[in-house]
């Protein structure tokens, strides 16, 4: 059995951590007919359009780039492999605002989606590179040198083989980018990309509106609760590879 004060611990813990979605409720059931007509703003529906679309894109982009770093960093002979080890993590250093500051400064008028999607690929992309380059590192190589010896080509054993040993890592790591990226205010705020973080900012900051931010920030929450379930059914188990 776990030890008692753990468990005490980690309850206290996560109820507090459930505070604010408490407060949100409360004022969601204090005045349901605005909860309702917020909902079916158009304003809020542009807001649901644009946080998704950033989500998605993000995350796809940075699974992408960052299995392909984890690969090659771990499973080739790749020129100055150390120092690429460390470049790719880099960005984990930098704030997401300092570096959209940073483009915009560099280039003035970089605003709306592409910049938000670039910036954000850039600054998440290491949890997904970091994730599966130690679940690399821990995995079995011989698994992959037995698919070989069998006549498995290149691309037969990284989805065959490789992936599967992967995917958790993968996905976990994929995870952290669409929360990263759902909750992200100051970067998207320096790009002008308006999603459900600056919704509500601006919806409580220009009428002082409780429930109507509180509306859109149920929406915020019920919109992490997909993602987490999506995760959990993708996220698969660890494989071994069987000649």
């Amino acid at each position: 059995k776990p030890p008692a004060v753990l468990v005490l611990l980690a309850v206290f813990a996560t109820l507090i951590s459930l505070l604010p979605i408490g407060y949100l409720l409360f004022r969601g059931s204090q005045a349901l007919d605005e909860l309702v007509a917020e909902l079916v703003r158009p304003t809020t529906f542009e807001l649901l359009t644009n946080t998704t679309a950033l989500v998605v894109s993000v995350t796809a982009s940075a699974l992408v780039i960052g299995v392909a770093q984890a690969w090659l960093v771990v499973r080739t002979n790749l020129p100055f492999r150390n120092f690429f080890a460390v470049a790719a993590a880099l960005p984990l250093a930098m704030p997401s605002y300092v570096s959209a500051f940073g483009w915009v400064s560099l280039f003035p008028g970089f605003y709306g989606f592409w910049p938000s999607w670039l910036v954000m690929t850039l600054t998440t992309t290491p949890y997904v590179y970091l994730a599966v380059a130690a679940s690399l590192v821990s995995s079995n190589f011989q698994a992959e040198e037995v698919a070989r010896s069998l006549g498995k080509n290149q691309k037969q054993v990284i989805t065959g083989v490789t992936w599967p040993i992967i995917r958790p890592a993968a996905t976990a790591g994929s995870l952290l980018v669409a929360l990263y990226t759902l909750s992200e205010f100051g970067a998207v705020a320096t790009l002008r990309f308006e999603t459900f973080t600056i919704g509500i900012y601006n919806v409580y900051r220009s009428s002082f509106d409780r429930n109507a931010a509180a509306a859109i920030a149920i929406m915020l929450v019920v919109f992490t609760l997909l993602i987490l379930y999506l995760e959990r059914k993708s996220r698969g188990k660890v494989r071994n590879f069987e000649p």
